[in-house]
């Protein structure tokens, strides 16, 4: 009877080892392929280097900084500025995000417009403040930080420029 018992649990065991070997090779090959998807989708994207091509003035273009967002390059900074196509945008909170990108988009013209005049006021900011507010309540999902550091590179240059028209006044 022990015999029996041994042979049985033998030939139960080796069954075992072999769904588990199954059972291991099929995880390395779906590993493997996860490995070659994400080796071939690297290979595919073209080098930053490729991608970089001079303007007719022989300027470089400013980066894409995500989907959708494109860089201003300012004073020697690069402003984020994400801009969605009001045909195209769908889904909830498009107003209210269009709203936001209207009046950054304003304060962008208004600061290109003059190099040394003031361009946003402190109205200005709160009316962009309250309309991000406005835009995450209705679209909890959406990437509101290049139009948070848009904002933050406007108020710095504002603070600048408020801070460069001062110091020739009270130089006098």
């Amino acid at each position: 009877m022990k015999y029996i018992f041994t042979l049985l649990f033998l030939c139960t065991v080796a069954q075992a080892q072999a769904q588990m070997g199954l059972i291991m090779g099929a995880r390395a090959a779906r590993s493997a392929a996860v490995l070659a998807s994400h080796n071939k989708k690297k290979s595919a994207k073209p080098t930053p280097a490729a991608t970089e091509k001079e303007t007719p003035t022989g300027e470089k273009p400013a980066p894409a900084l995500g989907r959708g967002v494109t860089g201003l390059a300012y004073r020697g900074q690069t402003i984020p500025c994400k801009r969605t196509d009001a045909a195209t945008f769908k889904g909830a909170g498009a107003a209210e995000i269009q709203a936001l990108e209207a009046l950054l988009e304003e304060r962008r013209t208004a600061l290109l417009a003059d190099s040394t005049s003031s361009f946003l006021s402190a109205a200005q900011a709160e009316a962009i403040a309250a309309a991000d507010r406005k835009a995450v309540a209705a679209r909890r999902d959406w990437n509101y930080a290049p139009y948070r550091k848009e904002l933050a590179m406007y108020q710095q240059e504002e603070t600048r420029r408020q801070k460069a028209a001062a110091t020739p006044a009270s130089a006098k």
